[in-house]
């Protein structure tokens, strides 16, 4: 019955677009964040766990039409890894996705701007137990989940590239 608080924290990442069609694009998306899990309502002895989440993901975009700025729509798979960085506990790789739309600005020809806003869920079976570790003292987890996803927001700005 307890919560465990992720806080909120920047994130960098890359993605690689692969032209499909005129109007497609498949998708490599790679997303890191480093941030504090509250762990104060459990018994773990300190108040925050340094939390690493690593998303790798791929899949595809939509894009509309438009010379200067381009609309899409973006959706992708792949695995969440969470590494905790404290002494006994184990990181676990979780199945993800990803669902997100943003737009394209190009002033030029191969250099642009993408704007983007995307909705991560990792899939977490609600007997999920994170950060578990064994030792001399014996072992246990540190967070025990209960539900279906992990959910997490993300809007981002970076420079576009085009080949």
């Amino acid at each position: 019955g307890r919560e465990a608080g992720v806080a909120d924290s920047a994130t960098a990442g890359f993605a690689l677009n692969f032209r499909d069609g005129p109007n497609t694009q498949w998708e490599i998306v790679y997303a890191r964040q480093s941030t504090d899990v509250d762990v104060r309502s459990f018994d773990v002895g300190v108040p925050t766990i340094d939390l690493d989440v690593d998303i790798l993901q791929v899949g595809g975009t939509y894009l509309g039409d438009g010379e200067l700025f381009r609309p899409y729509l973006a959706a992708t798979i792949g695995a969440s890894r969470l590494s905790p960085t404290f002494d006994g506990l184990e990181s676990d790789t979780f199945w993800s996705f990803g669902i997100g739309g943003g737009m394209h600005f190009f002033p030029t020809s191969r250099l642009g701007l993408r704007l983007e806003g995307r909705m991560w869920g990792t899939l977490i079976d609600s007997s999920t137990s994170l950060f578990c570790g064994s030792g001399p003292q014996g072992g246990g987890c540190a967070i025990a989940i209960q539900g279906d996803a992990l959910w997490q927001f993300e809007t981002f700005a970076g420079l576009v590239f085009r080949f």
